[in-house]
């Protein structure tokens, strides 16, 4: 049985925070948090009529992609995500963390280089989608 309160936060972020109308094209970015939320997330978005995309992104992975990237893995990534993020209406990010400390021996500098290759999707989300952004729990 889904706990009632992932249904209710689901309801809360597309009804209020989102507006998912019908047809919205609607990404929602999960990283390290319940699948039984990121499926109440997913129904209270088809139960507007929106088509629904979804990208997992557990932190242990973006540590391997942050630490392991260089200008020709991050401007694919830009390229990619952008092209992306072009064709969205609504977008919702849920971060939990599994491990607060995945990130810690990630070098400053590229952890810095790699949030300023894909600015730009950022840019595009910020100013061009009906976007929320929270923690888990």
């Amino acid at each position: 049985m889904t706990d009632p309160r992932y249904t209710k936060l689901a309801e809360l972020l597309a009804g209020y925070s989102m507006k998912v109308q019908k047809g919205d094209k609607v990404l929602i970015d999960i990283g390290d948090v319940p699948e039984e939320f990121t499926v109440e997330l997913i129904r209270a978005c088809r139960k507007r009529k929106g088509i629904v995309l979804v990208d997992s992104r557990p932190s242990k992975i973006v540590r391997e992609l942050v630490n392991s990237s260089d200008k020709e893995q991050t401007d694919f990534m830009k390229e990619v995500e952008l092209h992306r993020m072009k064709k969205i209406d609504c977008y919702v990010a849920v971060r939990g963390q599994n491990n607060s400390l995945e990130l810690a021996d990630v070098p400053g500098k590229t952890l810095g280089a790699f949030q300023k290759a894909l600015r730009p999707v950022i840019d595009q989300r910020v100013s061009k989608t009906r976007w929320v952004v929270l923690r888990w729990p």
